[in-house]
């Protein structure tokens, strides 16, 4: 008798542990004490405006005919001619005969504008010479085109923008966010001419350009700022900044052009391109320090345990 014993066999998992990291935030904000955070940003905006010329065109086109028509002529010639003879006969015994002849010719040539020659002959010959003929002529005709195409130009300007932001955080029992921001425009003009230009500037904007001349030109200048901030565990800042510039510039003659200007873009006119920038806040801290930084900036405030 035999005991039959089934091998035992024995499955072991391998046991993987799993740490999550632990963050722990401690808030030791004292009633009274305020907390400064500065953020500058500046935007610049250049505006270019590419001159748009076009070379006067001058075309000039020749068109040379000929013409060529042969010469038909045909002469009518009438001769009448007309002999006048006189005979003398002396009658004598021996019949002797004395002739006579006398003839008498004249030529008259009259001349006219149209080659008609006409010829009177006393001996009665008549020349009628008709002529039927045109002169062979040469006609270049020259057919010229001018096509003038009129310059458009304006003056390139140059604005320098900037955009200053300052962000005051007040920190109290809770984190309070309260936000200045303060926008600054500096244009700078540079004009080649005699033009007279005035600028107002104000802050929402409005420019009004006045020239003495053919052009007007209008500038409507519009700042949006939007803050969103909200507010958990964690303080979080969303500024999303747009400033759209429109320049409108009317001429008088026919001439207009529009330029759209946007923050930090090259216009050049006919393109319109817009940039929104979004820029965020990050709060970090424990019981020691509190830490708040942007995308390009940092601010730092230690307590009195640090």
């Amino acid at each position: 008798m035999s005991s039959g014993y089934w091998p035992q066999t024995y499955f072991y998992w391998p046991q993987t542990y799993f740490y999550w990291p632990q963050t722990y935030f401690y808030w030791s904000i004292g009633i009274g004490t305020a907390l400064f955070a500065t953020i500058n940003d500046t935007v610049g905006i250049t505006d270019t405006i590419a001159t748009v010329k076009g070379a006067v065109r001058s075309i000039v086109d020749s068109v040379g005919i000929s013409d060529t028509i042969a010469k038909i002529g045909t002469y009518i010639r009438t001769l009448a001619d007309t002999l006048g003879m006189t005979d003398t006969i002396n009658t004598a015994r021996n019949l002797e005969r004395a002739l006579t002849d006398d003839e008498g010719i004249t030529d008259t040539t009259a001349t006219s504008k149209g080659a008609i020659r006409n010829i009177a002959d006393t001996v009665g010959i008549t020349d009628i010479l008709s002529h039927v003929g045109t002169f062979i002529r040469n006609i270049p005709d020259t057919i010229g085109i001018t096509d003038a195409i009129t310059t458009i130009k304006t003056a390139a300007r140059n604005i320098a923008d900037t955009v200053g932001i300052t962000d005051v955080i007040t920190s109290k029992k809770f984190v309070l966010v309260a936000l200045a921001d303060t926008v600054g425009i500096t244009d700078t003009l540079t004009i080649i001419g005699t033009y007279i230009r005035s600028i107002i500037d104000g802050v929402g904007i409005t420019d009004v350009l006045a020239k003495i001349g053919a052009y007007k030109r209008s500038i409507a200048d519009t700042t949006g700022i939007t803050d969103t901030i909200t507010t958990t565990k964690g303080v979080f800042r969303s500024v999303a900044n747009t400033v759209g510039i429109t320049d409108v510039l009317s001429a008088i003659a026919g001439k207009v052009a529009s330029i759209a200007d946007t923050i930090g873009i090259t216009d050049i006119i006919t393109f319109i391109k817009t940039r929104i920038v979004t820029r965020s806040l990050r709060i970090s801290g424990n019981a020691k320090s509190l830490k708040i930084s942007g995308e390009d900036k940092s601010l730092k405030i230690s307590g009195p345990g640090d």
